[in-house]
């Protein structure tokens, strides 16, 4: 009780004597029988009747008052434990509501810090699925929170939880990762979804010992074709079907400058315009790659005085857009002296650097091309015949242009030769290699 209170009390209780007091005094007059000397000035009855009222009425106030006491002590109890109630809930959701913060800035950091190693990493798969990682368990973590925090806290039911949410968390960072490398793989080799269509045919692939095995038996002309086309069509069919999906295929441009050296070389060998004899044909880019020096071709042929022209050329299939500039001209000229260099002999022949493409030379090119004494032959991309036939040995063999053997493939002796069509091919007695399952 606060000191004013108290006082207040004190006041109170000291008024209601009074009464008592006075009728004390007049109960104890009575009792003499009002035979001592003393007069009081309070004897007749009405006046004693009212003190005795009066003293009724006062200890039934006082009591009164003391019950209120009681009770008004007895609700500012329980009002202040309701507020300290009140204050420790709302300590508690603060609390919660805090941590709860820290919880979403945490996770926002580790988001933005998936994000950076996304944009840093080389091989980004792990980050992009932990991410989604994060995603996918945040419910989880979510309910472990409330558990663990709750007015009665579930430890135990929250500690499950955890355990459930870190292993979930790691079984789908690794399922994505696992489906990102699937989905790139695929993406680059597309040819590769005809083999895992179904179990069966995964199970088939078990029997190859490599990935090399593999590729050399495989029968790449699923890759063009359905399972439902090559199973119903007759081998020269689904191979010309796969042949002419090839060529409408979207390229490379590895496969665009090649195509343009193969069909280049096909001019040569047949003599045809703007040549006006053959030649034999090295394919000297196709053979070497990256590594061909800038010779794509290497041509030779011999005219009516037993002399040898020999043909160093570089193919450039650019779009009409692209300009050649200088430099690639000193290149071809710098490659062209040096094959002659290496090879000079006493047997009179002519070395003569070639440059084919389907773009305009710039200005200055043109003029190194002048002063080098590099020829330039604008041709246009045409059709040419992509089946090579080879005959190794007692073996006439074709080859597709997806074949794994095609590029190494050359077409020199007696007998091979391209072919349009593979009717053509089988025409003539030659079969594509049996090394592929049917």
């Amino acid at each position: 009780m606060k000191e004013y209170e108290r006082i207040i009390y004190n006041v109170i209780g000291c008024l209601l004597v009074i009464p008592f007091y006075i009728a004390g005094v007049n109960l104890l007059k009575t009792w003499l029988n009002s035979s001592n000397s003393f007069n009081w000035g309070y004897g007749t009855v009405s006046v004693q009747l009212f003190f005795y009222a009066l003293a009724f009425v006062t200890i039934l106030l006082t009591w009164i008052i003391f019950r209120l006491r009681v009770i008004i002590l007895k609700r500012q109890e329980e009002h202040a434990l309701e507020l300290s109630n009140k204050e420790r809930e709302c300590k508690r959701k603060i609390d919660a509501i805090e941590k709860d913060y820290q919880s979403t800035l945490m996770w926002q950091k580790s988001i933005n810090a998936h994000m950076s190693n996304m944009i840093k990493t080389k091989t980004p798969f792990k980050e992009v699925a932990n991410l989604f990682a994060d995603f996918e368990t945040a419910i989880y973590e979510k309910d472990e929170k409330y558990l663990r925090y709750k007015i009665r806290p579930a430890r135990h039911a929250a500690d499950i939880v955890s355990s459930i949410r870190k292993n979930y968390y790691e079984s789908i960072a690794k399922y994505k990762v696992i489906q990102y490398e699937y989905e790139l793989i695929l993406k680059l080799f597309p040819e590769i979804k005809a083999y895992i269509d179904d179990e069966e045919t995964i199970v088939q692939m078990a029997q190859y010992s490599s990935l090399n095995d593999l590729n050399d038996r495989i029968d790449r002309v699923r890759y063009w074709i359905r399972d439902e086309e090559y199973k119903s069509l007759s081998e020269i069919e689904r191979n010309q079907l796969a042949l002419d999906r090839y060529k409408n295929r979207k390229k490379s441009k590895w496969e665009i400058g090649i195509e343009y050296e193969l069909y280049i070389g096909y001019l040569l060998r047949e003599g045809k315009p703007p040549f006006n004899r053959r030649y034999r044909v090295v394919p000297f880019g196709e053979l070497n790659g990256i590594n061909d020096l800038g010779r794509d071709i290497i041509a030779e042929t011999y005219d009516s005085n037993g002399e040898k022209t020999v043909l160093i050329i570089q193919c450039k299939r650019w779009s009409e857009a692209k300009m050649i500039h200088e430099n690639a001209i000193c290149q071809l000229f710098g490659t062209a002296m040096e094959y002659q260099i290496k090879r000079a002999t006493s047997t009179k022949c002519k070395y003569v650097p070639l440059f084919i493409t389907t773009t305009e030379l710039s200005e200055m090119a043109k003029e190194f091309a002048k002063r080098l004494n590099v020829q330039v032959l604008p041709i246009p991309m045409g059709e040419y015949p992509m089946i090579k036939c080879n005959i190794n040995g007692d073996s006439k063999i074709y080859h597709l242009p997806f074949d794994q053997q095609y590029h190494r493939t050359q077409i020199k002796n007696a007998g091979e030769f391209f072919a349009f069509t593979v009717a053509e091919a089988v025409h003539k007695g030659f079969r594509r290699a049996m090394r592929h399952f049917n």
